[in-house]
């Protein structure tokens, strides 16, 4: 919320929305109360999945819930593209292809996203309800190697789980993607 506000945003992509479906809820809430046009696309895989959230966010007068490649398919204009959790789970050659995507789209102000570093176990669930370990995803390391962010935001995280939120603009992601 402190982002959007200070960053005078209006919209936000969320990728993938699924990650975050437990929590974003009360923060639209929050979001719609101090910027009532404020404007929401979820964005993620799987029409099942997205149905869930949408039922989750009911509430959410401008949201709007897309199934897309977010990886592939141009995303929809806004001010800041949203991923805090899901890109671990990923093919790195996709996350990168997103990554580059949101650099060189010029639709959007900020790329907010999560990344590890140091040593870092993340536990994700797979088919079965069981959990097992993803790789930790640290943005500014190869084969990703993006530039200094904007800004870091540290202390997010619980558990020993070493991530923080990075925001760039996204044409000063890496030199060679502007």
């Amino acid at each position: 919320l402190r982002i959007i506000k200070q960053y005078k945003a209006k919209s936000m992509v969320d990728v993938p929305c699924r990650a975050h479906a437990s929590w974003m809820h009360l923060l639209m809430k929050e979001i719609e109360r101090d910027i009532p046009d404020f404007k929401y696309y979820c964005i993620d895989t799987n029409t099942q999945v997205l149905k869930a959230v949408q039922n989750q966010m009911r509430t959410l007068s401008n949201g709007r819930y897309v199934v897309k490649k977010f990886w592939k398919e141009p995303l929809p204009e806004a001010d800041i593209v949203f991923s805090w959790g899901g890109l671990e789970t990923m093919k790195e050659v996709n996350v990168l292809a997103f990554l580059k995507l949101v650099a060189t789209s010029k639709k959007h102000k900020y790329l907010l996203v999560g990344s590890h570093f140091g040593e870092s176990v993340i536990m994700t669930k797979i088919k079965g309800g069981t959990k097992a370990p993803a790789r930790a995803l640290n943005l500014r390391k190869a084969p990703f190697s993006l530039n200094r962010p904007m800004r870091v935001i540290s202390d997010l995280s619980k558990h020993g789980l070493k991530k923080q939120m990075y925001l760039f603009k996204p044409e000063s992601m890496r030199a060679e993607w502007s």
